[in-house]
């Protein structure tokens, strides 16, 4: 058995979209969500609007930290299940192709 790895296997690990990866992922969401909760208060959509106070930015951050690490891990777990997924099928079709190789008289004995 060698460890010949596909080509296309490998740029399609490389290929995905910048918005995607993990590290970006977290990112984009935790900003987004600090700026949401501020923009939330400061407009009054969900209650009174009321000044953005130091305290409510340091509370927003923190929540975008935690929600941007959160995002972070759930899209790195995804990406390495697809991966793996992705690798157990190749590795079932070149399986099945060797065992109807096989079938056909085309191994060797």
């Amino acid at each position: 058995m060698s460890d010949h790895r596909d080509p296309d296997e490998e740029s399609s690990k490389q290929n995905r979209i910048w918005a995607e990866r993990p590290v970006w992922r977290g990112l984009i969401n935790g900003v987004m969500l600090i700026l949401l909760l501020l923009w939330v208060q400061d407009a009054g959509f969900l209650g009174e609007a009321r000044p953005v106070t130091q305290d409510d930015v340091i509370r927003a951050v923190v929540y975008g930290i935690v929600f941007g690490l959160a995002m972070y891990a759930y899209t790195a777990w995804r990406n390495n299940r697809q991966d793996q997924a992705r690798e157990r099928a190749e590795q079932a079709r070149r399986d099945a192709e060797g065992q109807s190789s096989d079938d056909r008289g085309g191994g060797t004995s």
